[in-house]
């Protein structure tokens, strides 16, 4: 008969293979333990960004709602002012006001003036003599 030789077993040895397979076990547990908890706080800080991301939005609408009110009231002030400007424009009201106020009345009659062309001769006004703006005896 053959003998089958074995690794000679030491009493300590096996202990120490389920210590060290254990601590290995911990180290990979350990390992998963850290990565579960950077991927929580990677998650939460996503959510923390996100809601910041949703306030800076939503201020940026008020803001934007706040400068349309503001345009709309302008658009609507502009408005009443041309229309303002043209009652106070309109020929019958100057009219009036000349009239009632300022007691001034239209002519009996209206004289037409001629056109003068540059190049005619003899007919409409003479020509200045001398210089007409010029600093004088006023």
């Amino acid at each position: 008969m053959t003998a089958v030789l074995r690794p000679v077993q030491t009493p300590g040895t096996a202990p120490a293979r389920a210590a060290a397979a254990q601590r290995a076990n911990a180290a990979v547990r350990t390992r998963f333990g850290i990565v579960g908890l950077l991927a929580v706080a990677a998650f939460f800080a996503s959510l923390l960004v996100l809601a910041n991301f949703h306030v800076v939005v939503i201020g940026d609408q008020f803001e934007f709602d706040r400068l349309e009110r503001r345009l709309e009231s302008g658009l609507e002030q502009a408005q009443v002012l041309r229309n303002k400007v043209a009652r106070l424009e309109s020929p019958d009201r100057i009219l009036r006001v000349a009239e009632g106020r300022l007691g001034m009345v239209p002519p009996p009659e209206r004289l037409q003036l001629g056109l003068v062309w540059s190049g005619d001769s003899g007919v409409g006004l003479a020509a200045p003599v001398g210089d007409p703006f010029a600093a004088g005896d006023r």
